[in-house]
């Protein structure tokens, strides 16, 4: 078994729902958007089920297959036997061959942006994002803040720890600078099963670049938080949080 296999057993435990950030979503997309959303990176669907619940019309689009099949697995159990919220396995990459119709809103949170990683990449997503929403449709991300973490040459994070489930995953962080990349190794410790670990590539992506690159894509009045409680971003805040606007400008 893989270690993203493995981690899947183990997900929503290590990364439930947060409240916090749904009435953020939930209040944003109401006020500047719409109802019909895509859920990039939306692992296994919570996000998208809570919204759904919401009224929102949702679909949930993650390159993981196994992630993928959690979501449906969770979906049957909280809404019964049904197709919606519909869930695709696909490359954010290939957005606009996924799909043929627009979204009023496009959110991508939990650090997914990042694993594309490199400028190249990144651009190439935002601008595949920008083909499916309507103009005037918002886009969310939330990544961690790399300002903090490239000034503070940080190397882990508060590693997560499960009350009652005998499992801790840690996040440590390198950066190679001849490839301008942060090698991100996921560790995952089980009690009496061993310790699993897999190292993949991140962008570093700080905010001016990344307000740099929406503006290459098609995306314009962009607006930062620091968190989704709604503070203001700072070196110091924990995340990087983005609202940017279609402007509908480029060709389709």
């Amino acid at each position: 078994m893989s270690f993203y296999q493995l981690l899947a057993n183990y997900y929503d435990d290590i990364f439930p729902l947060n409240p916090g950030t749904l009435a953020f979503l939930s209040k944003q997309f109401r006020k500047s958007a719409g109802t019909r959303l895509l859920d990039l990176a939306c692992g296994s669907g919570s996000y998208t089920l809570a919204l759904s619940r919401e009224g929102f019309d949702v679909t949930g689009l993650d390159l993981d297959r196994d992630m993928i099949q959690l979501a449906k697995e969770k979906r049957s159990r909280q809404m019964g036997n049904v197709s919606h919220p519909e869930f695709i396995q696909g490359d954010m990459l290939e957005l606009s061959r996924h799909f043929t119709r627009e979204f009023e809103g496009i959110f991508c949170i939990g650090n997914s942006l990042v694993h594309l990683d490199s400028d190249v990449k990144l651009e190439q997503g935002l601008a595949e994002a920008a083909k499916i929403l309507k103009k005037g449709g918002s886009f969310i991300a939330q990544v961690v803040n790399y300002d903090r973490i490239l000034q503070d040459q940080i190397e882990e994070l508060p590693p997560i720890s499960v009350a009652g489930k005998p499992i801790v995953f840690r996040r440590f962080y390198s950066y190679d600078d001849q490839k301008h990349v942060i090698l991100f190794t996921g560790e995952l410790s089980i009690e009496g099963e061993g310790t699993f670990r897999e190292t993949v590539p991140l962008l570093p992506l700080t905010r001016e670049t990344f307000q740099a690159l929406l503006g290459q894509s098609d995306f314009t009045s962009c607006r930062f938080w620091g968190s989704f409680a709604g503070e203001a971003w700072s070196l110091d805040a924990p995340a990087t949080i983005v609202q940017a606007t279609c402007s509908g400008t480029a060709a389709r």
